[in-house]
């Protein structure tokens, strides 16, 4: 919904870049572990928007990690606060720290906080941005998302928006999320939570009142059409009861997958009690949310149908095709036209035969 939502944007569909040129990779050093190599940069000035002129942008090399700090200016003195505050203090130290040559980085104080931390830091060649090039990569994607916005005086409110958004969204370089490759641990985001216990027995209740809903017929004329409009309304209802959030096509899949899990459950119970002779198993017995899902289906759907014979294999015995067992023991050549036969010589073989036969009552069926 979100994906189509963007898709059909007018302001992203103006700004945003549809077509990219992609360039030969070049061989560079890959740091080894998570903020190893932090690139820096700023971007502005900027619409003033609270005071804030200018963005400073940090990025982990290897997973693409990244903070955006709003500044007023961008002295000296105020880039080193941001670093040391908004940064190195919520995420620890890191080892090497790329940077162009402007002045706010090329500066004594900032050199003196390296030295203290025992941070590298290195420079890029004037004009070649390539050095910088994770960032300023990053930068692109910033100057997109500040372009589509409505109010461009408060961009610095809505900056931390962007930075989750591009932290929650897999990076096209690692295929992971930076979040995951941080952290160590799958983003959750709203749209993954797991369906609540409320969220079900609204699902359950509903196809309980709408039979015919429950099995997707069509009622009218325009079946298609009421139907979807039937899910649009039933997923509002249930994203509004709290728990997982899902359009109309998620909450039809997860009404599939509780039938196919009830039913499932019905048939394994089934196949342990044929093996056991009916006696006590091991499995847990179905909840009353899941009987009341089978008292939905059909009983056809759960159980199969019973008047309905399986196929039944006939033997026909042939004494002119069967041939010798001692010919497979012996690695001999079989003779032409022969068949696989059960027996020790020609006298009493009965080759084997399968003809498959559909039985008209129980009492044809072979024992």
């Amino acid at each position: 919904m979100v994906k189509k939502f963007i898709n059909n944007c007018e302001v992203c569909a103006k700004v945003k870049i549809t077509k990219y040129t992609k360039e030969q990779y070049d061989i560079t050093e890959t740091p080894n572990t998570s903020f190893e190599v932090i690139t820096i940069d700023t971007v502005g000035p900027l619409i003033p928007s609270n005071n804030f002129r200018y963005i400073l942008t940090l990025q982990c090399e290897l997973t693409k990690f990244i903070e955006a700090i709003p500044l007023k200016n961008k002295e000296a003195i105020s880039v080193a606060k941001a670093i040391v505050e908004k940064f190195i203090l919520k995420y620890g130290c890191f080892k090497k720290m790329k940077t162009d040559k402007g002045t706010e980085f090329t500066n004594e104080l900032l050199k003196n906080i390296c030295k203290l931390l025992k941070i590298e830091k290195t420079t890029s060649t004037p004009f070649h941005h390539e050095t910088l090039g994770t960032v300023e990569r990053n930068h692109r994607v910033l100057n997109d998302y500040l372009m589509t916005m409505k109010s461009v005086d408060t961009w610095d409110e809505l900056l931390p928006y962007y930075v989750y958004s591009y932290n929650s969204t897999p990076h096209t370089t690692t295929n992971y999320t930076p979040f995951e490759l941080i952290f160590m641990m799958e983003f959750v985001d709203l749209k993954s939570k797991r369906i609540s216990k409320e969220q079900k027995q609204v699902l359950v209740q509903h196809m309980e009142e709408h039979k015919d809903f429950a099995h997707d017929r069509f009622v009218s004329d325009h079946g298609a059409r009421s139907l979807n409009e039937q899910w649009s309304s039933l997923a509002a209802i249930l994203n509004a009861v709290g728990g997982a959030v899902k359009d109309a096509n998620g909450w039809k899949k997860a009404w599939v997958n509780m039938k196919s899990k009830s039913k499932k459950k019905v048939q394994d119970y089934k196949h342990a009690m044929g093996l056991t002779g009916n006696a006590s198993v091991g499995i847990k017995d179905l909840t009353d949310l899941d009987e009341r899902i089978i008292a939905v289906m059909h009983p056809v759907a759960v159980q199969g149908m019973e008047d309905v014979c399986e196929l039944a294999m006939h033997f026909e015995s042939d004494i002119s095709g069967c041939y010798d067992l001692e010919c497979l023991e012996e690695g001999k050549e079989l003779p032409s036209g022969s068949g696989p036969s059960v027996g020790g010589n020609d006298e009493g073989c009965v080759p084997i035969r399968p003809i498959p036969v559909q039985p008209s009552d129980e009492s044809e069926i072979p024992h």
